[in-house]
């Protein structure tokens, strides 16, 4: 058997890494809430948003599923009919055809705790979410550390 190359060296260590990592995931993923890819929809998608660790489908139906990682319960979509879907790193939003606003997962700065009324969309970040009325306002909640919560006016 020949002396390996450097680069056959740097290939066999970055297989041996994925590997390591394969593992490393699948224990993670017994261990910590995190769903399989299997949870995905039979049912045709419409619309999808990802996270940092899941990821959401709106249906035909109306209805969302969610898979992967769960842990503050952001795959935990509500039963009914939504028109859209926005995830984040450990929430997520939809909009209900009737144009109210939900959200579910971590509510770590209130970041789910959509204000009532009637929205035309929804967008989610990392610890704060927003909505376009219909009126055209944008109204967000969560976190506002940085201003990310303070929609401008106009």
């Amino acid at each position: 058997m020949g002396r390996m190359t450097l680069g056959s060296r740097i290939l066999t260590g970055w297989l041996a890494l994925a590997g390591l990592l394969a593992l490393v995931c699948a224990a993670l993923a017994s261990s910590s809430g995190w769903q399989s890819a299997a949870a995905q929809p039979s049912e045709r998608a419409v619309a999808i948003s990802v996270g940092s660790a899941h990821a959401c489908a709106l249906l035909d139906s109306g209805a969302i599923v969610c898979w992967g990682d769960n842990y503050w319960g952001q795959t935990d979509a509500p039963a009914g009919r939504f028109s859209a879907v926005s995830a984040s790193g450990s929430h997520t939003c939809g909009l209900r055809e009737t144009g109210a606003v939900e959200c579910w997962g971590g509510n770590h700065a209130g970041e789910t705790d959509a204000p009532a009324g009637r929205f035309s969309a929804v967008s989610v970040g990392s610890f704060h979410s927003c909505g376009l009325r219909e009126t055209g306002v944008v109204e967000c909640w969560g976190d506002n550390g940085r201003g990310q919560a303070a929609a401008a006016a106009g």
